[in-house]
């Protein structure tokens, strides 16, 4: 106590320090007594209050326990004038067991005349359930069921509390056989209700009152169930056919006609249609929608909540489904039955989440696992790709016979040849990339890899089925085929077709790429290997303008063996000829597309300046005199204006710099003074920096003044890029930078 109140005035005097901190505080003091005065009369008055209504409960329990003692002692005092009393009722019980006795046997046949009515009217209400079924009245006819069972299995319970010997159990016996058309009737009314539920949706949708009194029977049947199992229980006594089981039995009926819907569904053989699976697919699909929009808005209003009847129907055409789906993933499939499968897997969460189901599939197991659909896939892309070359060699073998034809290539609007073979071969593909279109974009990506190699082999074949042409046209002496020079102008043309149709897939591949998982890699992939093939086509169509160019220069390879000899001397004839020729053939080559005709051109133009130079460096001919060296320069100057006026009218728009190497070999060829001729020899090299030491040699030995000594030392001072070891030459100088040197006619011309 000491503690307390010590601790207190501590507490009191902090928190009065701590009201008095300055002097100014004191004028507060009377303040400060008279609240804190107020304060511990509030505290006083609730403490007293608190205590009064202690105290004042504890009197009202003393009170309680005392009249529950009282009522305690009352309480026992009457238990024991009960024990009493009942101690002298023991010797009465022994004299009324007669008593008793007879109350139970009058119960009894209280209870034998209450069933008597029912008992004597089994067949009659029997033979009047079966009407009402026979009318489909059956919830009358299970009432009257109801009412027949109750009374057999009441008989018979009450037989059973007094089986005591034998002829209770052939009394029984007798009971049972008796009531045995109530077992009939029973089994009657299921096998109604069984037939009901087979044909389940129709009656939902025809009659439903008919399916709701089914399940209202099936739920009876049910409770009174529950109510054998209670009595068996409690007393031992099992009522005969219980239980029924009608819900089991009911679910059971609904699985088995799930089975039959989908068995009914006729799988058509692929003899019979080529369409097999598509319509039977199809006829499936209307099959599942159309059911369980019906158990969904007419089945469930009608069904018991707790049968979940949408849901136990969505489980059982998924799990009926996915046994369809391994019967026919069991057989033989061509290329399009598999893609048909694929897509359609691929549409049915879809179709199941659909507004009218809006059923979510993922909860269940896939209809084919994961594993499967892959070796589907494999198995289709083995398939395609067998198919896809099969056909691309028939497309060459067709070709190729069309090149023999007597007839021209057709040409199309702008005058073009072509053939059928790129059209052909892109609707091919179009179609198997159509096909695949609702298939996974892993397929659609592996598919379009599979193309790049296919296109390639093709590219392959088609090159070496020209190259064949070729070979048998200059075999057969350029005679045949009669239409050789036209075809290959269409399969020239063809190639930009093919290339075009590369770039397109192209671009459908790297747009197919954005939805792959590694983006970025296929979209380089499906560049690259596109950019590849329309490449090779590139290539294909560039050899087969060099084969054009190559059947030109077969015609003019007699005149341009006789340039520079004595019969081109002072005669025009030679050109006039090859610009007959070419010009010709270019008639011909007008059926080139624009850019393939201008690559041949310039081709063309670059061989002819070629040989021409070529013929000049050939020593075929030497110009002695400055006549004839003038005679010889001007002629030849005249010949390269020649050709590039005929280039100029054939296909440029400006002239031909190729042509200018001619008039320079003639400003070498016609310079009367001697000490100009270095300065025209290094005007010669600076404009055709490919020219070698030979070449020069061979230029300069056409002048009949410059002996091969002075040639060699003109050619020792002149910078080549490439310089070459002569004997007794004077020194080389420093050569020009390989790098400024540019790829000219003389890098064709062996010396």
């Amino acid at each position: 106590m000491d503690f307390q109140e010590s601790d207190g005035m501590e507490s009191a005097a902090r928190r009065v320090a701590h009201l008095l901190q300055r002097p100014e505080h004191l004028e507060k003091v009377d303040q400060l007594r008279r609240k804190f005065t107020r304060q511990k009369a509030a505290v006083d008055a609730r403490l007293k209050t608190a205590v009064q209504t202690q105290l004042d409960d504890v009197k009202t329990g003393l009170n309680k326990l005392k009249s529950a003692l009282e009522e305690v002692q009352e309480i026992k005092t009457s238990m024991s004038d009960i024990d009493a009393q009942y101690s002298a009722c023991q010797e009465l019980e022994r004299h009324i067991k007669n008593i008793r006795d007879a109350h139970w046997q009058h119960s009894q046949l209280a209870a034998a005349v209450d069933h008597l009515k029912h008992i004597y009217t089994v067949p009659t209400v029997v033979t009047e359930a079966n009407e009402m079924i026979q009318n489909s009245n059956l919830l009358a006819a299970h009432k009257k069921l109801h009412e027949l069972e109750n009374t057999r299995d009441e008989l018979l319970f009450q037989m059973h509390k007094s089986a005591e010997d034998t002829a209770d159990m052939r009394v029984n016996q007798t009971l049972l056989r008796y009531f045995e058309p109530v077992k009939e009737l029973s089994n009657t009314l299921g096998s109604q209700m069984w037939f009901i539920l087979q044909r389940l949706l129709d009656t939902v949708r025809t009659n439903p009152g008919l399916a709701v009194t089914t399940f209202r029977i099936i739920e009876r049947e049910e409770k009174a169930d529950e109510r054998a199992k209670e009595r068996r229980r409690n007393t031992g006594f099992q009522a005969p056919d219980r239980p029924k089981g009608w819900r089991d039995k009911a679910m059971s009926t609904i699985d088995a006609s799930i089975t039959n819907r989908f068995e009914s569904i006729q799988l058509e053989s692929r003899d019979v249609d080529k369409a097999w699976l598509s319509r039977y697919l199809m006829g499936l699909h209307k099959v599942i929608v159309e059911d369980l929009v019906i158990v969904k808005f007419q089945g469930i209003p009608r069904f018991p909540p707790h049968y979940r009847i949408f849901e136990r129907y969505v489980e059982l055409y998924h799990r009926s489904l996915t046994g369809v789906m391994e019967d026919i993933g069991g057989q033989r499939m061509e290329p399009g039955e598999i893609i048909t499968l694929l897509g359609w897997l691929k549409r049915y969460p879809l179709m199941m989440c659909e507004d009218n189901l809006k059923v979510d599939v993922s909860e269940f197991d896939p209809l084919i696992s994961a594993r499967y659909v892959k070796e589907l896939e494999q198995q289709y892309l083995k398939l395609i790709q067998e198919t896809i070359t099969d056909w691309s060699k028939r497309m060459i073998e067709a070709e190729v016979k069309d090149w023999f034809r007597a007839t021209e290539p057709r040409s199309n609007v702008d005058k073009h040849y072509h053939t059928d073979m790129p059209v052909l071969l892109g609707q091919m593909m179009s179609q198997n990339l159509d096909v695949v279109d609702e298939t996974s974009v892993e397929l659609r990506a592996q598919v379009m890899e599979l193309f790049v190699t296919v296109l390639q082999q093709f590219q392959q074949r088609y090159s070496g089925e020209i190259q064949k042409y070729r070979d048998q046209h200059l075999a057969r002496g350029r005679r045949e085929p009669e239409y050789f020079l036209q075809y290959m102008i269409a399969t020239v043309n063809n190639c930009l077709q093919l290339q075009d149709y590369a770039s397109t897939l192209k671009d459908k591949a790297i747009d197919l790429a954005d939805d792959l998982v590694e983006s970025a890699r296929y979209t380089d992939m499906f560049d690259q290997s596109f950019t590849d093939v329309a490449a090779g086509f590139q290539i294909v169509a560039s050899e087969t303008l060099i084969i054009l160019k190559d059947l030109v220069f077969l015609d003019l390879e007699t005149f341009l063996a006789d340039m520079l000899t004595k019969k081109w001397i002072g005669s025009s004839k030679l050109m006039d000829t090859i610009d007959i020729t070419i010009r010709d053939y270019a008639g011909d080559f007008k059926y080139l597309k624009p850019q393939f005709f201008s690559e041949l051109m310039n081709a063309l133009q670059r061989q002819l300046v070629t040989e021409y130079v070529k013929a000049l460096t050939t020593r075929r001919n030497v110009f002695k005199s400055p006549d004839d060296r003038k005679k010889a320069a001007v002629h030849i100057k005249q010949e390269g204006n020649k050709i590039a006026d005929l280039f100029l009218a054939l296909h440029t728009t400006s002239r031909p710099a190729s042509v200018k190497v001619i008039s320079l070999i003639s400003e070498v060829v016609g310079v009367t003074d001697t000490d100009m001729l270095d300065f025209e020899i290094q005007e010669l090299v600076k404009r055709n920096p490919d020219m070698k030491a030979e070449h020069l040699l061979a230029i300069l030995s056409m002048r009949g003044d410059v002996n091969k000594t002075q040639a060699k030392a003109i050619v020792s001072r002149t910078p080549l890029v490439d310089d070459v070891d002569l004997a007794d030459a004077a020194p080389a100088q420093q050569p020009v930078s390989a790098a400024s040197a540019v790829k000219g006619f003389f890098s064709d011309i062996l010396a």
